[in-house]
């Protein structure tokens, strides 16, 4: 019985750290365009898009940390 609970933890931990990961992959592609954006003094509204997806991410990867950290 026990064993199965840190079984299933471990295995929720392990989904999670594969979210944060991607997400993180994607949060850093996101940036690199933006910062790209920025640097060719492009479209305004596409830098503003672009950062504006970056900061969701970073607030996704906020809640995430913070669900991980309550995993009892």
């Amino acid at each position: 019985m026990f064993s199965s609970t840190r079984v299933i933890f471990s295995e929720r931990i392990q989904f999670h750290r594969s979210l944060l990961s991607s997400s993180v992959q994607y949060g850093i592609v996101w940036y690199i365009l933006w910062l790209g954006g920025i640097a060719r003094g492009g479209n305004f509204p596409k830098n503003l898009v672009a950062g504006h997806h970056f900061l969701l991410f970073i607030f996704q990867l906020m809640l995430q940390y913070w669900e991980l950290s309550f995993i009892p």
